[in-house]
């Protein structure tokens, strides 16, 4: 059974705001579970002595990009805890305690990449995780300019491919609604509630302005600022965030139905 973790990955640690109602809304809907944040030097501190020297030097180097750091730690995370990996700019739209059933879970996208790599779950151990993880890497490193390898082709295209692996598989409107009803670009309007069969719903901040589609290219490295993802005390203070800005009706959460 998958445990109840959810993994998020932001690797200086500082959370922008925009992004705190999303990872508040994992908390609404799963309120028992353990809510990890994760810095690049935090995981480094925990696993790195237990990584391929390949997966090591790639995530403890300079040239390689954040967004394709960030592409191989969430396979880790998962693999050496187990859980429920979301992107910081997914919104959780209902409970996840029936998907904890599978050995492994992810969605299906938009195409060409097939399957999704922003929701995905697993067991600790999953041989998939690891395996997508060494093939990743393996990809940049057969490139000549590490630097410059590029997060569609190296990152989200190949996992793509490799999720149709995952044990189960779900249909685009369990994680992507955006993409239902229109396969050559996202439809935000009202997909929250247009597609009430919905787990959650991947905004792609990605390609908004500002966004990693903007800026690629890491110029120097990660510095350790964040908080642990699993202290307490951030959990207590963002709950009681979250439930005073429910009470002021400044925050809500759809009650969907399935």
């Amino acid at each position: 059974m998958i445990p109840k973790i959810l993994h998020q990955i932001w690797l200086t640690g500082e959370l922008p705001e925009k992004f705190w109602q999303w990872r508040l809304s994992w908390m609404y809907y799963n309120p028992d579970w353990t809510f990890k944040l994760w810095t690049l030097y935090e995981f480094l501190d925990c696993y790195g002595k237990n990584l391929p020297g390949k997966l090591h030097d790639l995530l403890q180097g300079d040239k390689l990009c954040y967004v394709l750091k960030t592409d191989i730690l969430r396979w880790l995370c998962l693999y050496y805890e187990g859980g429920v990996y979301a992107d910081t700019d997914v919104e959780c739209l209902f409970p996840f305690e029936a998907l904890l059933n599978y050995k492994s879970f992810a969605g299906t996208s938009y195409p060409p990449n097939g399957i999704g790599n922003a929701t995905i779950g697993a067991v600790a151990q999953h041989p998939l995780m690891m395996d997508i993880a060494e093939r990743t890497a393996d990809r940049i490193l057969s490139d000549i300019d590490v630097a410059n390898a590029t997060v569609v082709e190296f990152g989200v295209n190949l996992a793509g491919k490799l999720l149709e692996k995952a044990d189960k598989i779900f249909p685009v409107y369990a994680f992507y609604p955006t993409w239902c009803d229109n396969f050559t670009a996202p439809d935000r309007t009202n997909a929250k509630t247009k597609h009430h069969r919905s787990y959650s719903i991947h905004h792609w901040t990605g390609v908004d302005k500002g966004g990693w589609v903007d800026n690629t290219i890491l110029k120097k490295k990660c510095e350790d600022i964040g908080i642990k993802g699993d202290q307490v005390e951030t959990l207590d203070l963002a709950k009681e965030v979250m439930d005073y800005l429910i009470k002021e009706k400044k925050l809500s959460f759809p009650q969907l139905q399935r």
